[in-house]
């Protein structure tokens, strides 16, 4: 997870959780990721070429686009 307060393992209460704007959208990236990686397998992730550093670069977007 993301942060400890939506792990399912390794869950951490917070002080903020009643009131916190972040956490469903952390909470949704973590079941994604667990998704993919539930998807995943060896022989798919051998097919997949390198990251090259452009890529890294286009997602950060222009201009303050993004994060």
């Amino acid at each position: 997870a993301p942060i400890p307060c939506v792990s399912i393992k390794n869950y951490i209460p917070c002080t903020q959780e009643a009131v916190c704007r972040f956490r469903r959208l952390l909470l949704e990236i973590r079941n994604y990721v667990a998704k993919v990686m539930d998807q995943a397998s060896l022989a798919k992730v051998m097919l997949n070429t390198p990251v090259l550093p452009g890529e890294l670069l286009a997602l950060q977007g222009v201009n303050g686009d993004g994060i």
